[in-house]
């Protein structure tokens, strides 16, 4: 036995004072809630009755709570099913809002505008991959039956192969324009001002009537960099030398003006358009520099 007030085992089962502290002996649980010296510590009274109380929710309050979890779990459930049915009629192109098109996954702005195709158009495209000129910068619609557009694709009937830069034939198809031009010279001069005059001398070896010879000289300093015209900031013009021009005529252009840079030093041919009376067009590299003479 136990004194409950000092703690001290009493081995005296008959003593009715604890010989330690003196404090009266409890043998009855019951007795301790009468005793003089009940413990403080309420919890320690409710383990020596064995009557842990619990406290005890109201039964509104308990309705309450399952109402509003199962309310919970209702209501996130015709919220995904509502979720799951306007994501089914959204555009699926990456954060767009707006309804998809009939019978297709994206909305008008996001489809390829081929008639028929339901195809996402790609970005800042107006067809798909699919529809698309096969050339990575190009945006236009192919060209039926090939995979790139009219321009990108060879001139020559039946072809579909890509044109060559700055061409507008295949390499299979490719021409010689110099060959083409003969024993092509050009050059140009400046006066005291600056103004810059164009000189070109050609001969017509298509075989066919040209009606139009066009290129664009460029301008560059002596270190073979661009050098802008001083009036209009351009640093290349576009000449046109118009004919007709039977085959074996001469092309010539004598001393056109056509800009004003004092520091030029070189201009530079990179292709050449020939066009024909026939109205068929041939373009190709050129490829002819001179210097300041």
């Amino acid at each position: 036995m136990v004194c409950i007030k000092c703690g001290k085992k009493i081995v005296d089962d008959d003593a009715i004072l604890c010989p330690n502290c003196g404090a009266k002996i409890v043998r009855d649980k019951k007795d301790v809630l009468q005793h003089n010296e009940v413990p403080a510590d309420q919890g320690q009274v409710r383990e020596m009755l064995g009557q842990k109380k619990k406290r005890k929710v109201p039964p509104l309050v308990e309705i309450i709570v399952v109402a509003f979890f199962l309310a919970s779990i209702a209501f996130g459930s015709i919220a995904g099913i509502m979720n799951g049915v306007q994501n089914k009629d959204k555009c699926r192109f990456n954060k767009c809002e707006y309804e998809r098109v009939e019978g297709g996954e994206y909305c008008k702005k996001h489809t390829c505008e081929v008639d028929g195709c339901l195809n996402s158009k790609g970005r800042n495209n107006h067809y798909c991959d699919s529809h698309k000129c096969k050339d990575y910068y190009c945006e236009n619609l192919r060209i039926e039956g090939g995979e790139y557009c009219i321009e990108h694709t060879c001139v020559v009937q039946g072809c579909f192969k890509e044109v060559e830069e700055n061409t507008n034939r295949c390499s299979d198809h490719a021409v010689d324009m110099r060959e083409m031009m003969g024993s092509s010279s050009f050059g140009f001069s400046k006066n005291s001002i600056g103004k810059v005059y164009f000189s070109f001398n050609a001969t017509n070896r298509t075989g066919k009537t040209i009606k139009a010879v066009r290129f664009n000289v460029y301008f560059a300093d002596g270190n073979d960099e661009d050098i802008a015209d001083e009036e209009t900031g351009s640093v290349f013009f576009s000449v046109e030398i118009v004919g007709p021009f039977g085959p074996g005529d001469r092309i010539r252009l004598n001393k056109k003006l056509i800009g004003q840079c004092k520091d030029l030093k070189r201009i530079d041919i990179e292709y050449i358009e020939v066009e024909y009376q026939d109205g068929s067009i041939d373009i190709g590299e050129y490829m002819y520099y001179c210097l300041e003479e």
